[in-house]
């Protein structure tokens, strides 16, 4: 019964929190950087696609996609695409795709192992960063792998 109530309290969280919206960008931003679970979380780039700005963080060995959307009426309202994701690696490189919102995400990691400066998606360079070994590519198109290569 303790499971059940303790389920459906985060699941209550999380419906909370992803519709909350927000008066601009900065006030997201401040709310993640001070919220209990996005504590010491990392942000990299952020990247604007249409109305929505992806702001990938990492925790500890893990990473996530914060994604918000610039609504008709101004404000912000947010989502998260991979909650942050572990990886486990067995070769040279762990990745998944997720799509939210008509986003699509790649994104993986590279085993600590590897001595790697960049990251190629079908030959394409793609985001890397080297200091946590994850990359990842953000599109609002079809995200079609034939070949990752590292570099």
């Amino acid at each position: 019964m303790k499971k059940i109530i303790t389920f459906f309290g985060f699941f209550i969280l999380l419906i909370g929190c992803s519709n909350q919206q927000f008066a601009s960008e900065e006030d997201f931003v401040n709310f993640v950087k001070s919220s209990k679970d996005y504590e010491n979380v990392i942000f990299l780039a952020e990247e604007k696609i249409k109305e929505y700005t992806i702001y990938p963080v990492i925790k500890e060995e893990a990473i996530s996609f914060l994604l918000l959307k610039k609504n008709k009426n101004n404000t912000f309202k947010w989502d998260v695409i991979g909650d942050f994701r572990k990886y486990e690696i067995t070769s040279d490189y762990s990745f998944d795709i997720e799509t939210e919102s008509s986003i699509n995400v790649l994104y993986g990691k590279v085993k600590d192992e590897n001595e790697v400066s960049s990251v190629f998606l079908n030959g394409e360079a793609i985001t890397y960063s080297k200091e946590n070994r994850f990359f990842y590519k953000i599109s609002n198109e079809e995200i079609i792998v034939q070949d990752i290569t590292l570099n």
